[in-house]
């Protein structure tokens, strides 16, 4: 339903005096666009649907120290997730405590803290103590996978991480598993 509002907010041809990013006055200006013999003409508004609700991404802390492994995760994860990155196992735990994440990637070779150490201390903070954690890690040898299952990660991806869709349906369920009643 159109609605129609005040006639325009000045007059038509008439000159306009505009400030400056310094507070003077700058010399008037005429409307080019605008005919003194030109009727006045009423705005109208048209009333939208109301939008749904945004549903707000979920957000995934990211540490990794290498430059060229968290431009290949921010390239597969930031159409769907809102990431915050972390070069550091300390940056990470400072970052985290600071804006809990709903799911942490966490590469196992960090300077400053290594990914186990990281995990530990996590679970000592109320705050991120639930928080499901995805170890993100090149160490790929035989046993690798279950020693940091067992150190309490809740998935392992190896890298480099060749499948796409792979990683992100682990991805997809660490935090589907995490919302789960």
């Amino acid at each position: 339903i159109p609605i129609a509002g005040p006639a325009a907010s000045r007059p038509r041809g008439k000159a306009t005096t505009c400030a400056t990013a310094r507070g003077d006055r700058a010399k008037p200006r005429r409307d080019a666009t605008a005919r003194p013999d030109a009727p006045r003409r009423a705005r109208v508004a048209i009333l939208a649907p109301p939008r749904p609700p945004t549903l707000t991404p979920p957000q995934i802390a990211l540490a990794e120290d290498k430059e060229g492994n968290r431009l290949l995760l921010r390239a597969m994860l930031e159409e769907t997730y809102d990431l915050d990155e972390y070069e550091t196992g300390p940056d990470a735990l400072v970052g985290m405590l600071r804006r809990p994440p709903r799911l942490v990637l966490l590469d196992i070779s960090l300077p400053g803290m290594d990914g186990v150490t990281v995990l530990r201390r996590m679970r000592t903070e109320p705050a991120l103590r639930q928080l499901p954690v995805i170890a993100i890690t090149a160490h790929a040898m035989t046993g690798d996978r279950e020693s940091l299952l067992a150190a309490g990660f809740d998935e392992y991806v190896s890298k480099p991480i060749v499948d796409e869709d792979a990683f992100l349906r682990v991805v997809a369920a660490v935090l589907d598993r995490a919302t789960a009643p």
